[in-house]
């Protein structure tokens, strides 16, 4: 719609590849669903483990898009992928079947590329499944409700992630100082450093453009 009406568009977390496919008004701040496969992946690799399992859900592009993307990287740097178990919707509540598959295969680690509304209750099951094992989930487990639904479960998990308020850059730590004295001691996360993040290229745009309109805020 936005396209169509020459409307600029930044979004934050829209790490789809088709998103800017869609037209040249269309803008993201955040980096895309291959990049964080292939980070996932080499993260992995480079931490030792050369063997992992994934369970994806196939219904969902944002789950299917990070699979691929880690399988292809993962084994173009030696890994082997021992299981790959899916489900289909984001309303599946038990995974247990899966799991006990993946568990099977003894993988040194696993690899969760799923939604966080799924991500609490996989990392729960998992552990009692038997999956002690190290888990790497996508930049969706940036939120504070994973380690909420997943509790003790949540030890020994990593993500991928945009943006880390532990993070020692001048501008980060800035970042963060301003956040939390805002808003009560939050720690932000992607989710609030991505929105500052497209913001500040509205902003750039709005200023910078050789005439205030849709097409010369695109351009700029």
């Amino acid at each position: 719609i936005a396209q169509k009406a020459g409307c600029p568009v930044v979004a934050t977390f829209a790490t789809n590849t088709a998103v800017t496919e869609v037209g040249d008004y269309i803008f993201r701040a955040c980096f895309i669903d291959p990049f964080q496969g292939k980070m996932a992946a080499q993260y992995i690799w480079e931490s030792g483990y050369k063997t992992t399992a994934v369970m994806f859900n196939n219904a969902d592009a944002y789950a299917t898009g990070l699979t691929e993307a880690f399988v292809e990287a993962y084994e173009g740097l030696g890994g082997q992928v021992v299981a790959k178990e899916e489900y289909s919707g984001s309303d599946v509540k038990d995974y247990n079947v899966q799991l006990t598959k993946l568990a099977s295969s003894n993988p040194e680690c696993v690899f969760f590329p799923n939604l966080l509304g799924e991500l609490g209750l996989q990392i729960q099951q998992a552990r009692a499944a038997g999956l002690n094992c190290p888990i790497v989930c996508g930049d969706s487990a940036d939120t504070p409700e994973v380690g909420e639904v997943a509790g003790a479960a949540v030890e020994n998990v990593a993500y991928v992630s945009a943006f880390s308020a532990e993070a020692t850059t001048d501008a980060a730590k800035s970042f963060v100082e301003k956040y939390t004295a805002k808003f009560d001691g939050e720690t932000p996360n992607s989710n609030a450093e991505l929105a500052y993040e497209a913001t500040q290229m509205v902003l750039y745009a709005l200023q910078n453009a050789d005439e205030l309109t849709r097409e010369g805020v695109r351009d700029a």
